[in-house]
């Protein structure tokens, strides 16, 4: 519920509309001590927009009518994360064709929907993101996947450079059910249509052929220059000590690209966020040639 506010206890005037965000229950002050005049309310009603509708998917097609069981962990994430009720609506992502649902019932067990027309699918990248990360220390790894999931990157390929701190590539790879559960309920959370494809780890030398003409994250180096084309993009982020200088050579006998970000310093999780959300970018704007400020790496770059 939404209320609006004018100064002086009055009814509120016309023109600009004018909303307050909190809850009339917590809108504890007198309307006397609302002191802006409503021409600095700048926020329209319209921008008030409601929750975004939860995704869910399935392997199987359907059909306008069927019912669908969610057990395990979506029936969780509906029903004691999303809190959903009898009626609710839902997005049902089923053998890669979307449909509008509501829920049908909520008991302790499971949670059933039932389709009722075909949806929209949602947003994706248009050019798909590879994305090759160094291993973080501890568990950053999950960090850097969730939030690889949630900013669209089409494959996670975890790497072992020179500077990765107690890593092997073989120990790493035990852990691929964890990360695939962690990618898993990223997806829940953010409802992608497809899952993020982890890929197993693979050190920097075995990784090499697969980075012809890379993107590399560097701190200090200038704005993103995109390709153009359609093709995948490839994109390097090494860990927080930074690739080697042998790394960088070797990227740059491959016609690796250098860019950086106007921001600090970045730990590898983080940098995987704020990269990401700037290669997205610079996808969509297809019609923008790329910047005569790209650098490309020399091999003889120290």
């Amino acid at each position: 519920m939404t209320r609006r506010i004018d100064p002086g206890g009055g009814p509120p005037r016309r023109g600009l509309p004018c909303v307050c965000l909190l809850p009339t229950a917590y809108c504890l002050l007198p309307t006397a001590y609302c002191l802006l005049p409503t021409a600095y309310c700048l926020l329209p009603t319209a921008y008030c927009l409601p929750p975004p509708v939860p995704t869910f998917h399935l392997e199987r097609p359907l059909c306008p009518g069927a019912i669908v069981t969610f057990t395990g962990a979506d029936a969780h994430h509906l029903r004691d994360v999303l809190r959903v009720r009898c009626g609710d609506p839902l997005t049902v992502c089923a053998a890669g064709a979307y449909w509008q649902a509501v829920v049908a019932t909520v008991d302790r067990h499971a949670v059933a929907a039932r389709t009722v027309a075909p949806a929209p699918a949602p947003w994706r990248p248009p050019r798909p993101v590879y994305l090759y990360q160094a291993m973080p220390k501890g568990r950053g790894i999950e960090t850097v996947i969730q939030h690889a999931s949630e900013l669209g990157a089409a494959v996670l390929t975890p790497l072992i450079t020179e500077h990765t701190i107690g890593r092997r590539a073989d120990g790493a790879g035990r852990q691929g059910a964890r990360w695939q559960a962690v990618a898993a309920a990223a997806q829940r959370q953010c409802g992608r249509p497809h899952p993020l494809e982890i890929h197993p780890v693979l050190t920097f030398v075995a990784a090499l052929p697969e980075l012809v003409g890379a993107l590399v994250a560097l701190p200090g180096a200038p704005p993103i220059a995109m390709p153009a084309g359609d093709a995948e993009v490839r994109l390097v982020i090494g860990p927080e000590g930074g690739l080697s200088p042998a790394e960088h050579t070797q990227l740059a006998e491959r016609g690796a690209l250098l860019f950086g970000l106007p921001a600090f310093t970045l730990r590898a999780a983080t940098a995987t966020a704020a990269v990401l959300a700037v290669v997205n970018q610079a996808i969509t704007r297809t019609s923008t040639p790329p910047s005569p400020t790209a650098v490309r790496l020399t091999a003889n770059r120290s």
